[in-house]
């Protein structure tokens, strides 16, 4: 546990021994807008986030929740299962972010993605949508290299007027 003087506030529990197969998180974190962590986002709301999540090394299931002032800035699940892990849910961030970014994400991101690991290596499949923009990257992130191997990123501009308002068509 932990606090500073401006208020932000760190609350972890890690319970994590893979000799049981026992892996549980929970972590907090809240943060007023003037403190010490809203003011090094520049953030003009208060932040908070909420990681949790248990079970074991070979099968846990967990999800972060994250607000910006009384907005839902993520919600999503996240799952581990023999080394493949899977994430799924929304991001948004229209909620801390202005002009372009903001356009283009609004409402929200839909996050889907999985990765399996092997050999220190991410078979990574990662998509996020929303009505103006998908993106996708497929490939391999090379963890003992950090490096990245045959890795695809495609981006299609699904509302040009999200980045030029005058276009049409």
């Amino acid at each position: 546990n932990g606090q500073s003087r401006g208020g932000d506030r760190l609350v972890l529990k890690l319970d994590s021994a893979p000799d049981r197969n026992v892996f549980d998180v929970a972590a907090a974190v809240d943060a007023p807008a003037k403190g010490v962590i809203g003011g090094m986002l520049g953030a003009t709301q208060p932040l908070s986030l909420r990681v949790g999540g248990e079970g074991s090394w070979k099968d846990w299931k967990g999800s972060v929740a994250a607000r910006a002032g009384s907005g839902e800035l993520a919600k999503l699940v996240l799952t581990a299962r023999s080394g493949r892990y899977d994430i799924d849910g929304v991001v948004r961030p229209a909620l801390v972010t202005t002009g372009r970014i903001a356009q283009l994400t609004a409402p929200g991101l839909r996050v889907i993605g999985n990765a399996i690991l092997s050999n220190r290596r991410l078979d990574t499949h990662i998509g996020l949508s929303s009505p103006a923009l998908a993106l996708g990257a497929n490939g391999f992130v090379d963890l003992a290299n950090s490096s990245f191997d045959a890795m695809r990123i495609d981006v299609r501009l699904r509302q040009p007027q999200a980045v030029l308002p005058t276009m049409t068509g």
